[in-house]
């Protein structure tokens, strides 16, 4: 079993009352290497002094991000984002359990949405013309097939509403199945198939009730399947505080960054290699930007050895790697929020049995009688600001 993992990086480190978290204090002593009682605290003799920030997430919440990601992360005390569909959380061995995710965020990782059941939150399109006693839609993709919802069948003025029940293929293509007739046709060029907005609405209020209802503090959202329209961004500003997901590839910047217009790489081994992953965070460094890897274990291009590489690469150029929560309170793009008040009772960890200290009324993790040094100073320093 592998040894508590204690991170500066912690769940509620933010002190409202003073705008500073502890990384922060850090930077305030000059960045880099700090040495205390002998002890180097962060930062790497020689590394590029930067204030690059990286970000990684992890799709779906297969059981794999914690007995494979997590571990590696853990091992280089390195957090991360786990988006998880709130509906698969225990719902087999296949997926993350509640205690799990429980050790994951205690560690300092953030639970993200993902979905309820991940569930397709943009449009389709019609590939063939629908007449008015069909209960098949043929479509370019069945994303939308894999969940039941009510679903809007338009073009131009005209509209249905009717509950997609299931997919399909033949030889045709690809279908979606109707729980009734369609009752009107359509031309195949110009119709669209979309979830209603109250489907929509359930879906983000549900993934993100049932979530906190666990304990968890949820303020993220990541697209299944990166899909999303016009209405659905909108709908999700409602409920969430930052997409991790609305755009592929590229870097955030630091300023006038839009918290619902972030791009994120995937660094499985088929899309980049690494002198790619190199140069990407070469670039994040050197622009004092936000870069963001997103990646799934189930692919089998996203191994242990890759996810290992990619952690070390970001710390030998200096960079900070944190969860998308703590980067946009870093860059004052939205400010800490308290956990949320819930009945679930966390499970005790070995970390809280050696004394990493408890959160105290601020959030701020404050020090018993077994805490460490570095914490202990850490705390002792936030209150001189």
């Amino acid at each position: 079993m592998n040894e508590p993992y204690t991170s500066l990086h912690g769940r509620d480190e933010t002190d409202s009352s003073r705008g500073m978290t502890r990384r922060n204090c850090i930077r305030a002593m000059g960045g880099g290497a700090a040495a205390v009682g002998g002890l180097s605290m962060v930062g790497s003799v020689g590394a590029q002094q930067t204030s690059g920030r990286m970000v990684f997430v992890y799709d779906d919440g297969y059981a794999e991000d914690y007995t494979k990601t997590f571990q590696v992360h853990r091992q280089n005390d390195a957090p991360a984002c786990a988006a998880v569909p709130s509906a698969a959380i225990g719902r087999s061995d296949e997926f993350l359990s509640e205690d799990q995710l429980r050790e994951m965020t205690e560690a300092g990782w953030e639970v993200m949405s993902h979905a309820v059941s991940h569930d397709a939150l943009g449009h389709v399109g019609v590939t063939q013309p629908v007449e008015a006693g069909d209960t098949k839609l043929y479509v370019d993709s069945t994303v939308m097939g894999r969940t039941p919802h009510p679903a809007e069948i338009y073009t131009g003025d005209k509209q249905v509403v009717r509950k997609i029940t299931g997919k399909g293929e033949d030889s045709t293509g690809g279908y979606l199945t109707l729980e009734s007739k369609v009752g009107k046709s359509f031309a195949a060029d110009g119709t669209r198939v979309r979830f209603t907005e109250d489907a929509i609405r359930n879906v983000l209020e549900t993934s993100k009730q049932s979530l906190e209802d666990r304990g968890f503090n949820v303020t993220n959202f990541v697209y299944p399947y990166g899909r999303y329209d016009e209405r659905t961004e909108s709908l999700v500003k409602e409920y969430y505080k930052a997409v991790g997901n609305a755009h592929p590839g590229g870097h955030n910047p630091a300023i006038g960054l839009d918290p619902y217009d972030l791009r994120r790489e995937y660094f499985h081994t088929e899309t980049m290699t690494e002198q790619e992953i190199g140069a990407y965070m070469d670039e994040v460094a050197s622009r004092d930007t936000l870069g963001m890897f997103g990646g799934h274990i189930r692919n089998p291009n996203l191994t242990g050895q890759r996810i290992q590489t990619a952690i070390r690469m970001a710390q030998e150029r200096n960079l900070e790697i944190v969860t998308l929560r703590e980067a946009l309170q870093d860059l004052d793009v939205y400010e800490a929020t308290p956990t949320p008040s819930t009945t679930a009772t966390p499970t005790p960890t070995s970390a809280n049995r050696q004394g990493q200290g408890t959160p105290d009324s601020t959030g701020t993790s404050t020090p018993n009688g077994g805490g460490s040094f570095i914490d202990g100073f850490l705390h002792w320093l936030a209150n001189l600001f």
